[in-house]
């Protein structure tokens, strides 16, 4: 992005590109839309269109322009996430979720001890996660851990655990959560580059979730 020069030149002299009235607005607009995302389930429209028309509002005022959005406004991860969001939705709706969750049980043999099973779900629901959305992941698979765990008269409490924990651990790649993405992109990274920082973090994380869920509640 090329850097505004007038923008540059105040933060040397220690001044503002905005006026003291400019400035107010900005912080009104923030404040509305940061309102907005804690009463966004009773509001009658959807928060992003409070989001925008703060945007407008903006720009409409002469607080922004439009260099300002190319400037700031990360293409590449904007694209990035609407082309892979739709992916965890149609893995849900035609059954891939559920048909990956199946295959993972008949891995573990006709036996398998709780803690295998536990583990095995973990890794499924971490590594999907990566791929679909938080929600969807927990939704398939702690339904299925936690009729498995009963099936076989263990307490379902730890599978629930380590499901909701892994299919929050969305971290190594840049399609598993926005904020990646927009590291992702912003940064110039590479795969490996993520994979590097992120996959140590991603199996303590692992290791950490089974110790506390199975201390919690031994199964």
């Amino acid at each position: 992005n090329k850097i505004d020069e007038d923008q540059l030149a105040g933060k040397q002299t220690g001044s503002s590109r905005y006026t003291a009235a400019q400035e107010n607005y900005i912080y009104i607009a923030f404040i509305l839309v940061f309102v907005g995302l804690f009463f966004k389930t009773y509001l009658p429209f959807d928060v992003a269109a409070l989001a925008v028309t703060a945007v407008i509002v903006l720009m409409y005022l002469n607080v922004i322009d439009l260099n300002d959005l190319k400037n700031f406004l990360n293409l590449d991860a904007l694209f990035m996430l609407v082309g892979v969001m739709p992916l965890g939705t149609a893995m849900q709706n035609t059954g891939a979720g559920d048909l990956v969750a199946d295959f993972i049980v008949s891995l573990l043999g006709s036996n398998p001890t709780p803690l295998m099973v536990l583990i095995a779900f973990y890794i499924a629901a971490a590594f999907l996660t990566q791929f679909m959305s938080n929600t969807a992941t927990a939704t398939i698979f702690s339904t299925l851990a936690i009729v498995t765990a009963m099936s076989r008269g263990v307490d379902p409490r730890p599978f629930a655990i380590a499901i909701y924990a892994g299919a929050t651990a969305a971290m190594l790649s840049p399609t598993s959560s926005p904020s990646i993405a927009i590291a992702f992109g912003a940064g110039h990274y590479k795969i490996a580059d993520v994979l590097k920082a992120c996959l140590p973090l991603w199996v303590i994380y692992g290791v950490a979730t089974i110790f506390m869920a199975t201390f919690w509640y031994p199964i």
